[in-house]
């Protein structure tokens, strides 16, 4: 809160209640909880207050709830959604199932528009869902990069192994194959590549990678017998 904008003031309830509402049309968003709910719930005891939203009428009625809040209102389920020292309310929001890259990218979209809706207030949204989400996509990242910059350098090391560069072009067919075909299936059926994807693929790419020392050591050996 800012200024006259205060946990007890229309102005600020009503900037919240706008973002509130937007968030509950995001198809992502399967509810949202914030101070306006606590409001609601108290409104009952002083009718006419508030609107359906829990936006009081105005700024009296806005003290009236929030006296109503802090005593009808358990502490510990208080402290959830607003903290009394510093005059700050948050707005919790609720996914259904939701891959990381799309909670960063409602990330992005919230906090645009929450700048919209009112700049001394807004604030980058945060918590241990998005934590979570930054995480696993540079994990995911780095697996991807890591396991690719790793089939370049097996494929040079092929060619100075096996002697002759034609055989690190060849080495590239059984060392990529595995991984087309896993990510394919997982493409197919999942949808997107998850961490567990990725961390599966850099973990049994050494797998590959030693079946494939084998297979171009036969081959090289065949071709030498037959030609």
């Amino acid at each position: 809160a800012t200024g006259n904008k205060t946990l007890d003031s229309v102005a600020y309830l009503e900037s919240l209640a706008e973002f509130d509402d937007w968030l509950k049309k995001r198809k992502e968003v399967d509810t949202t909880a914030s101070i306006l709910d606590l409001y609601k719930s108290v409104s009952v005891f002083a009718p006419g207050t508030a609107d359906d939203r829990g936006v009081p009428k105005n700024d009296e009625a806005a003290k009236q709830l929030k006296k109503l809040v802090d005593e009808k209102i358990p502490e510990n389920e208080r402290k959830l959604l607003y903290a009394e020292g510093v005059d700050e309310s948050r707005i919790t929001v609720f996914f259904g199932k939701i891959s990381s890259r799309k909670i960063l990218d409602f990330k992005e979209k919230s906090d645009e528009r929450f700048e919209k809706i009112d700049r001394d207030l807004a604030t980058p949204a945060t918590g241990m869902s998005i934590l979570a989400g930054l995480l696993s996509s540079r994990n995911i990242d780095s697996m991807i990069n890591g396991t690719v910059l790793s089939l370049v350098l097996v494929s040079i090391v092929m060619v100075f192994a096996l002697g002759k560069i034609s055989y690190g072009f060849v080495s590239l067919l059984p060392n990529v194959m595995p991984i087309l075909i896993a990510y394919g299936a997982w493409g197919l059926f999942m949808g997107e590549v998850s961490f567990a994807g990725a961390m599966v693929c850099a973990m049994t790419f050494g797998i590959v990678v030693d079946d494939t020392v084998h297979f171009m050591n036969k081959y090289r050996f065949l071709r030498e017998i037959l030609l």
